[in-house]
This record gives C-alpha cells, sequence and structure tokens, in this order.
C-alpha cells in the first residue's frame, strides 16, 4: 500500500467517480427521507425505523472512507461538494428516437392533456388517414408514447386520436 505520511491512501479515478456515487446516493437518501416517511410507516415491520438507520450508516461509511482519503484532496472534494448540483436525466419513453442530447421533461398530466386536447381538435378531428397509414402517422405515434391512457384496448381498425369522445373526462 502507498499511504502518505498521514496513513492516508491515495485515491485513484476510478475510486474518485465510486465515491461520487456514494456521494449523490447519500444527498438524495438525505433529501428523499422525509418524503417516504408516511408510505415507510405504512409498510410496517420498522421500515421506517430502517430506513432511518440506513441514512446514518451511509453517512458514516461516507465519513469513514473520507478519512482515509489525502487530507489535500479531501478538502478539494468538499469544495467540489459545495458547488455541485446533482441532475437526473430522465430515459426517452419507448418508441420516440434514441436521439443522442434530446432533452426531456416532466409535466403535470392536466397541462399535458390540455394540450393534447387543443391540438387534435386541429389535427386529428378531420384526419382521413386509414389503415397502415394512420400507424405510421408521425403525431399519433408520438401521442401515443405521451397520453395517459392505455391505447392497446382501443379497436385497431381506428385511431383513437379522430375522435374527441374519448378526451372528455
Amino acid at each position: 500500500m502507498n499511504l502518505d505520511e498521514d496513513g492516508r491512501l491515495p485515491l485513484s479515478n476510478k475510486e474518485y467517480a465510486s465515491l461520487q456515487m456514494v456521494i449523490a446516493s447519500l444527498d438524495s437518501l438525505d433529501q428523499e427521507t422525509g418524503r417516504l416517511e408516511q408510505r415507510a410507516k405504512l409498510a410496517g415491520n420498522h421500515t421506517w425505523r430502517d430506513l432511518k438507520m440506513l441514512t446514518a450508516v451511509a453517512a458514516k461509511v461516507f465519513r469513514n472512507l473520507m478519512e482515509t482519503i489525502p487530507k489535500r484532496k479531501c478538502r478539494l472534494i468538499q469544495d467540489e461538494i459545495r458547488r455541485t448540483e446533482i441532475i437526473v436525466n430522465v430515459r426517452p419513453p419507448h418508441g420516440l428516437p434514441q436521439a443522442k442530447g434530446v432533452q426531456y421533461t416532466a409535466v403535470p398530466v392536466e397541462s399535458l392533456e390540455w394540450l393534447i386536447d387543443y391540438v387534435l381538435q386541429w389535427e386529428c378531428l378531420t384526419c382521413q388517414k386509414e389503415g397502415r397509414e394512420q400507424k405510421k402517422c408521425p403525431f399519433r405515434q408520438r401521442l401515443e408514447t405521451m397520453y395517459t391512457f392505455d391505447i392497446a384496448d382501443i379497436r385497431k381498425n381506428e385511431c383513437p386520436f379522430m375522435t374527441l369522445e374519448r378526451f372528455t373526462r
């Protein structure tokens, strides 16, 4: 082992990447534990206690790992943690192009439904496509990936977006 004068082991790039994942996990766990309190208590079997214990043990493991890193590098990591923002990228829905650099976002369901209904009034209400032409319609393909009801239960010979009856709730 290559220990420094303080008895600490230098950090490799792969270890640093792994440590960043531990930091992100610990941060997420700290932030989200409170939101899950009611559900964890409902689950019974000491789930809430276990969740709090998991958070405490994870923090202890992180502190212990940080004590093995050279002091200078440890200070740099702590500075980086203060400046770091964790971003989660949602994978694209099935059926949409898997293009690199394409961004996806979450929106309120009510807003999405209103927007879809509005666009359907202009685009799909007068549609005359049939059969394969319907299935290949790029507008329909995109709507199927976004809309909240199950489209598989609709008759196969009719595009579900051609009538507005389905959209009145």
